[in-house]
C-alpha cells in the first residue's frame, strides 16, 4: 500500500471525487482502510460534496471506522465542505443510531445546526428514524 501512495495511485479519482481511502471508507472496509492510511494515503482527502473519511463513515453506519478514525484523531467536528454537515448529523439523518451514540459518547453536539440551521433531531425526524429522535430527545437534543 505504502508505494500505490507515496506514488499518488491511491489518490486518483472516480466521477464522484472518491479516492480509494474514500471508498474503503463508505463500503466499510476496515482493513483497507487501515491499510490505506498507514500506507500514507492522503487522509484529509474529500469528495465532490465536501466529505470526508469520517462523514462518509458516519453517513454509512460504519461505525468500526468511525471508531477507527476517531482513534486516529480525526475531528469529530469537522463539517462538509458544502451544506456544512458534520459527522452526527449525517449519522442521525440516516438513522445509525449506534453511530450517533458513539459521536454523542465522545462529545458531539447533539444539537449543532448545519449551515441552513437543520438540526440532528430535524435530520431523523425528517427521515422517519423514531428510534434516533427518541435517543437525541433522552440526551438533550432540541429542535
Amino acid at each position: 500500500m505504502s508505494l500505490s501512495c507515496s506514488v499518488g495511485l491511491s489518490e486518483k479519482r472516480n466521477s464522484n471525487g472518491n479516492t480509494p481511502l474514500l471508498y474503503a471508507c463508505y463500503n466499510g472496509d476496515i482493513q483497507l482502510t487501515k491499510s490505506l492510511i498507514e500506507g500514507g494515503c492522503d487522509r484529509d482527502a474529500f469528495d465532490k460534496n465536501g466529505m470526508n473519511c469520517l462523514l462518509l463513515a458516519s453517513f454509512y453506519g460504519r461505525l468500526d471506522i468511525v471508531k477507527y478514525l476517531i482513534g486516529i484523531s480525526f475531528d469529530k467536528n469537522w463539517r462538509a465542505k458544502t451544506g456544512g454537515f458534520n459527522a452526527i448529523h449525517l449519522a442521525s439523518q440516516e438513522g445509525h443510531l449506534e453511530v450517533v451514540k458513539y459521536l454523542k459518547s465522545i462529545g458531539c453536539d447533539v444539537n449543532s445546526k448545519q449551515k441552513d440551521g437543520a438540526s440532528c433531531i430535524y435530520f431523523a425526524s425528517k427521515n422517519g428514524h423514531l428510534e434516533t429522535v427518541k435517543y437525541l430527545f433522552s440526551v438533550g437534543a432540541t429542535k
